[in-house]
């Protein structure tokens, strides 16, 4: 997704939940001094929706977010060589073996709107990286070694 269409759609939420704030705050006044009842309770459903749709949409975004980034944890062995990763759940990994370059590193998950995937990064910078989709293989660029996961 373009991040200036991101931008916009963070920026609408962002309307929207001070809208709800505001149409819930003065509905709630408005009830207090018995004024507008009709028009306090207008703006308390349309209010109270509108922070909830906010909140639902956050809680579900980092619900799938956190189950998905737990998936790349494990210990994935190469195929052709005695090469072994370990990928901690403290975002580092750690690969045992002589045929990589690479021995230690760090991971993250990136959630975007298009693709969800794995940054896997060695210590040495720029030696040992990749972007993988699957959390089931790993292999690195510029390395023929293809790690899959033990299950």
């Amino acid at each position: 997704m373009h991040p200036l269409s991101v931008l916009i759609f963070v920026l609408l939420l962002g309307v929207l939940g001070v809208i709800g704030i505001v149409l819930i705050y003065s509905g709630i006044k408005w009830l207090r001094h018995k004024k507008n009842v009709f028009f306090s309770i207008v703006f308390l459903l349309i209010g109270i929706p509108a922070v909830c749709y906010l909140v639902l949409n956050w809680m579900g975004y980092n619900q799938i977010y956190n189950d998905n980034a737990k998936e790349i944890i494990g210990v994935f062995y190469s195929q052709s060589s005695d090469a072994v990763i370990e990928v901690k759940s403290d975002n580092t990994w750690i690969c045992t073996g002589k045929s990589i370059p690479c021995k230690h590193g760090t991971w993250e998950y990136i959630m975007s709107e298009d693709w969800c995937y794995w940054n896997i990064d060695s210590d040495k910078s720029g030696s040992c990286f990749v972007q993988t989709g699957d959390p089931n293989i790993i292999q690195f660029r510029g390395n023929p070694l293809v790690f899959k996961k033990h299950k």
